[in-house]
């Protein structure tokens, strides 16, 4: 079932760390990347980016565990930055995953990693007038949504300096 699979977030962590940000969006075998676009939002409702999952710029890799395709969305290539908390401007707080295959678009996931209470109305783009789900917490720079029950997501939280597992894509170079 397709899925936001980690949303990879916090400027700080990116410049402290040099682990930019990004968000993650899992496909299972026999689900069609053609068939959905990833968006990012500010906090007025309004679409940053609205791009195919086929796009040349997200990479891929393959998960043997899951079995799943993993599209990799990096702040770096799409020049977005994941931040909040309902900071409004052009500061993207909420990623939909949207399926476009069928007469009106589905979407999948829609989150927003506010710290506050406030959900996004989509105004534009592929989610146009779903609402967000209000991620409110302090997960510190990274959620995840793990397997085995995605209908649940469960969130991995993470703050700066505690032990944690981090995600390259496949190729990806790492200076040691």
């Amino acid at each position: 079932m397709a899925r936001i699979s980690e949303i990879h977030y916090s400027n700080a962590h990116a410049s402290s760390t040099g682990v930019g940000e990004f968000f993650e969006v899992a496909l299972s075998p026999g689900e069609d990347s053609a068939d959905f676009f990833v968006s990012t939002y500010n906090q007025n409702g309004s679409v940053n980016i609205d791009i195919p999952l086929t796009d040349p710029g997200i990479t891929t890799s393959f998960d043997p565990a899951s079995g799943e395709t993993i599209y990799v969305i990096s702040g770096a290539t799409y020049g977005f930055l994941l931040t909040d908390p309902n900071g409004g401007g052009s500061n993207n707080e909420a990623v939909a995953l949207t399926d476009v295959s069928g007469p009106t678009n589905v979407v999948v996931n829609f989150y927003d990693i506010g710290g506050g209470t406030t959900e996004i109305e989509a105004t534009n783009g592929a989610a146009a007038g779903a609402t967000s789900t209000n991620l409110a917490g302090d997960f510190g720079f990274s959620i995840q949504f793990n397997q085995p029950n995605t209908d649940t997501p469960v969130f991995a939280t993470t703050s700066p300096g505690t032990a944690q597992v981090v995600c390259f894509v496949a190729g990806t170079h790492i200076t040691t």
